[in-house]
């Protein structure tokens, strides 16, 4: 074994036994639960994504900068801000959200992890899902919580943070599950 394939292992979870053992549960080839073996894909991306800490604090850091020198630009008058809260969250959310979507599918296809989904006797569109819902909760859900956050700082009705918490929660998934579909396309 070389050493490349060392340092490989080390940073790559496998899906190993668990995913033989489904195989074998289904029968034969191309049997494998499609459920199942989302589970497991879903599992290695979030394994993957807590044992790099930093790059699940590069977003919410570009966040918070991005909503802390809003006010400085424009002004930190409340008239001025109360208006524009919802829509400085929104694009801060949409540019963290972006900063983040190149080097998913980077890091998958220089360790060869993408030609193994598309070998799988499973449909992409699983694989795709999974690494969607991966990146939602590692990226998505941080940053609509960090937004509901910002709006308050930005003198958001208090009133109305709970519809907003909501409509940031779906519209960091529609732009995780949207970004991963076209960052898909780029990569090949």
């Amino acid at each position: 074994m070389s050493s490349s394939d060392a340092i490989r292992q080390d940073s790559e979870p496998r899906l190993g036994r668990e995913a033989f053992a489904i195989h074998a549960q289904g029968g034969g080839p191309g049997a494998v639960p499609a459920l199942a073996a989302a589970r497991l894909v879903l599992a290695r991306d979030l394994k993957l994504a807590f044992r790099k800490r930093s790059q699940l604090v590069q977003p919410l850091a570009f966040f918070a900068i991005v909503t802390t020198l809003f006010p400085l630009g424009i002004s930190p008058e409340l008239p001025l801000l109360r208006p524009i809260a919802a829509g400085v969250v929104y694009v801060a959310i949409l540019l963290a959200g972006l900063l983040t979507l190149p080097a998913y599918f980077e890091r998958n296809a220089a360790a060869g992890v993408t030609e193994q989904h598309a070998l799988l006797p499973l449909g992409l569109e699983w694989v795709m899902l999974a690494q969607g819902a991966a990146h939602w909760l590692t990226r998505g859900v941080p940053l609509a919580l960090a937004g509901t956050l910002a709006a308050m700082l930005l003198f958001y009705p208090v009133a109305n943070l709970p519809w907003l918490a909501l409509n940031l929660l779906l519209g960091t998934g529609a732009i995780s599950f949207l970004g991963l579909f076209i960052a898909a396309l780029v990569a090949g």
